[in-house]
């Protein structure tokens, strides 16, 4: 009996990469700690866009209609500079493989072995799922950190409230 080329291919790393992945107990890891960084990566996006008093506001009707991959990618839009840039570059590079492995995670039942292939293949990936849950927990506390840096950098967030129109004498 010949041996399937897919398990020919099927290294222990790959295989533990895999059981990292889809275990239950890996799932709820990877779930729970991106959901966590969408809960503050819109945080982040009402503080960049609002002042304070608006942010509930702007929470419930803006941000809250866009998917983790509309936050992500608005957040990676903004017209930052300098430090901020940076920054912001830093936690979009970081948060996009954990995106895409929650993506998996979430909805994967099996991988294909081209699946299994183009995940190895990813460094960031292979990084994140490394001693799992270690490395995986050690680089969302990273990016829950930036994000936090982000928004306390000097003109980031938007500070200032509205103030009430100037009353006119009417018309008459």
């Amino acid at each position: 009996m010949d041996i399937p080329d897919a398990l020919k291919r099927l290294t222990a790393e790959k295989a533990d990469l895999i059981k990292a992945l889809l275990q239950d107990e890996s799932k709820g890891v990877i779930v729970a700690r991106v959901a966590f960084l969408d809960f503050l990566l819109a945080e982040v996006l009402a503080a960049y866009f609002c002042g304070p008093s608006r942010q509930p506001d702007f929470l419930d009707s803006v941000v809250s209609r866009l998917s983790f991959d509309g936050k992500i990618s608005t957040l990676a839009n903004l017209a930052l500079e300098g430090e901020a840039k940076n920054l912001r570059d830093e936690i979009v590079t970081a948060i996009r493989p954990m995106q895409q492995l929650r993506n998996k995670a979430a909805y994967a039942a099996a991988l294909k072995t081209s699946e299994i292939d183009k995940l190895c293949a990813d460094k960031a990936k292979r990084d994140l799922l490394a001693d799992f849950p270690k490395a995986f927990e050690q680089s969302a506390a990273h990016v829950q950190n930036r994000l936090q840096e982000l928004v306390q950098l000097p003109g980031f967030a938007a500070s200032a409230e509205p103030t009430a129109a100037p009353e006119s004498g009417g018309i008459s």
